[in-house]
């Protein structure tokens, strides 16, 4: 298995884990649509889509190619909807953690970050809004990870450019905020520095909008150097634009399974998932 096989394998619940640090920062009855374009990245999908987040109290939903996501932070749940099978799963810390186990199985992943913020300011879609800079490392370890030269390793380096706007009315402190991403990451008992992080993305204060990624991969020997020519990187980049921002109440009905789904004990974690939402 090389590199890139092991990134699109891992990159969703990584994914995942990434855009749930930044919707934590959840706001009452606010829906947010955002065009995403990250082309050529495994685990993500095609060239550009658009994902619909829509936030109500604790609630916190996701559209995006052919899937639902809703977040319930009184219930620690997650509730993922597959609407080309019509299936749907609700994920507690514990089955996070067994689906997580299943997923990783024989890797190590240990993470660390540092968010700053700026003096930048901007407007966003009438928003005023300021820019956070952070930066994410990841090391990843494990027995599918192997070269000429032996075990290696895969380093993932993350920079991130935030733009958050506080001109919304917050439901959630930037504490209690911390505190979901919290009970998210519990069940990724294998990702280590989890609450380094945690504080970190802490500091980005109101509500997510624009935002420009780029991610650096590299493989190197887990032990000595490696050999001149070796240990190639790929850098990918995703941004996401802010195309609306509406404040009007939200029926709460779009954080429910819609009518004739039916449950399966599991979610189908596919690279490409098909058309229409997440």
């Amino acid at each position: 298995m090389n590199r890139f096989e092991l990134l699109k394998m891992n990159a969703r619940p990584l994914a995942v884990c990434a855009f749930l640090v930044l919707a934590g920062a959840a706001v009452a009855d606010v829906k947010v649509v955002s065009l995403l374009r990250a082309p050529g990245l495994a685990g993500i999908g095609g060239p550009q889509q658009t994902i619909t987040t829509y936030y109500k109290g604790g609630l916190v939903r996701t559209d995006a190619q052919g899937r639902t996501t809703i977040l319930d932070t009184r219930k620690h749940t997650t509730t993922i909807i597959d609407h080309t099978s019509r299936t749907y799963s609700v994920l507690d810390t514990a089955s996070m953690a067994k689906l997580q186990k299943e997923t990783m199985k024989g890797m190590q992943v240990k993470v660390s970050g540092h968010v700053s913020p700026t003096k930048d300011q901007k407007s966003i879609q009438k928003k005023a809004a300021r820019k956070y800079v952070a930066d994410l490392n990841l090391v990843v370890s494990g027995p599918q990870l192997k070269g000429p030269q032996g075990p290696m390793k895969m380093n993932v380096k993350v920079h991130m450019d935030q733009w958050a706007t506080t001109a919304v009315k917050a439901n959630v402190s930037p504490d209690q905020a911390a505190g979901m991403l919290g009970q998210v990451l519990r069940g990724f008992t294998a990702i280590g520095g989890v609450g380094d992080l945690k504080r970190e993305m802490g500091k980005i204060r109101g509500l997510p909008l624009d935002n420009q990624t780029k991610v650096t991969i590299s493989m190197v020997p887990l032990k000595g150097k490696a050999p001149a020519g070796a240990g190639a990187s790929q850098t990918m980049s995703v941004e996401i634009a802010t195309q609306s921002v509406s404040e009007a109440p939200i029926n709460p009905s779009v954080f429910k399974v819609p009518a004739g789904y039916t449950k399966t004990a599991k979610p189908m974690l596919r690279g490409r998932p098909g058309p229409g939402g997440r």
